[in-house]
């Protein structure tokens, strides 16, 4: 499973637009295998989700988005999932637990 976390310094971006990093963590059988720090391409409509699939994320993790962006990962077959603000490592270690959990998104996008 390749995770993409919007990341800002060392922790979950509010707003996935916004992100300037991307952290994409590979998880096999519940240990990481990679875990890399990729600049954002930018944000245009549509750019990211196929950004992200080029990079074969099968699910997003942000502080926020807006239900657009979340229709076109659907439409890409990744999922997404915003959660309360956190440190990345501990949201890495919340999905192996499986203890990561949806909060309310941060983005007030319509």
């Amino acid at each position: 499973m390749i995770l993409s976390i919007a990341t800002e310094g060392n922790m979950v971006c509010p707003h996935f637009g916004h992100a300037p990093f991307f952290t994409l963590v590979d998880i096999v059988e519940g240990k990481v295998v990679s875990n890399n720090k990729l600049q954002s391409p930018g944000h245009s409509p549509g750019a990211l989700p196929a950004w992200m699939k080029g990079h074969n994320v099968e699910l997003v993790i942000c502080g926020g988005m807006g239900p657009k962006a979340k229709d076109l990962f659907t439409q890409f077959g990744i999922g997404t999932i915003t959660v309360e603000p956190a440190e990345i490592d501990k949201i890495i270690q919340d999905y192996i637990d499986g203890k990561l959990t949806e909060g309310p998104s941060a983005c007030n996008h319509g």
